[in-house]
């Protein structure tokens, strides 16, 4: 059923996984690192019957995943969901004993990750949000499988849905006016094998929160000036209208400060 908030604009990156023929894995692990800069949301596909299989369920790139993670966003301890949607799950068994093992699977590769020093004693959930979906085979159980697609559809778009997934907990905070730069810089930077965990991402992101901060407070202060401007244009008189005044101006900046302070040295 489509929501109020169905039309919401969502940026959706398809992207190569690692069980392709001749897959190259220096360039897959590149992409899933540039995925890492800019996604809420990871979403792994893979099929029921490769669960726990190395090289087919693409366990190697969710390794990948962990460690350029934990460079790019350990130090912040920022969080993301990892959504794997587990596909042609027809055998009857249930989703819990399907999570089960991939639970196991995944904690297990946490532990064989390279973490840089101080993120040594970081468990999987301190960075991380697991979500697992199943689908049934499409043409089999195709019925079934729209439902589910549905369900699925609207955890992204629905944000009344209780299990919405697009939690602001979970943002990159990208600046819009950044994305015709930001992308090429990131890649470029990737394909020379310079680290991405540098001034230019936190720069971006500090800049778009102190624009954020600003216009917030500005906006606050115009309700305030409106106010007393259509009492003056009513022939009213604004009382102390100078210690006023510069209580708001003081009150807004130290507002913003208080907003931005931990960007001090962006």
């Amino acid at each position: 059923q489509a929501s109020a908030n169905s039309n919401k604009p969502l940026a959706l990156m398809d992207t190569q996984g690692s069980d392709g023929r001749g897959a190259d894995m220096e360039k897959v692990n590149r992409i899933a690192t540039f995925t890492l800069c800019f996604s809420d949301i990871l979403v792994f596909s893979l099929w029921y019957a490769d669960i726990g299989r190395y090289e087919a369920a693409g366990y190697g790139l969710v390794r990948t995943v962990f460690q350029e993670y934990l460079k790019l966003f350990g130090e912040e301890r920022r969080r993301t969901m990892l959504m794997f949607v587990v596909h042609d799950h027809d055998d009857g068994t249930s989703l819990e004993s399907v999570k089960q093992i991939l639970e196991t699977d995944l904690n297990s590769l946490w532990q064989q990750a390279l973490k840089p020093a101080g993120a040594e004693s970081l468990q999987l959930g301190d960075l991380f949000e697991l979500d697992f979906v199943s689908l049934p085979h499409p043409r089999h159980r195709q019925t079934e499988y729209e439902k589910r697609i549905g369900e699925l559809r609207s955890r992204f778009c629905d944000e009344s849905n209780p299990s919405y997934v697009l939690k602001d907990m979970f943002t990159k905070m990208v600046p819009i006016n950044a994305l015709h730069t930001y992308p090429a810089v990131t890649w470029e930077d990737l394909a020379r094998g310079v680290e991405v965990e540098n001034p230019t991402r936190r720069d971006l992101v500090a800049a778009y929160r102190c624009d954020v901060a600003y216009h917030t407070q500005y906006s606050n202060a115009s309700k305030q000036l409106n106010k007393w401007k259509a009492e003056v244009e009513d022939g009213k008189v604004v009382r102390g209208f100078g210690a006023q005044a510069s209580q708001l101006i003081e009150s807004r900046i130290d507002e913003y400060e208080d907003a931005t302070s931990m960007h001090a040295n962006s």
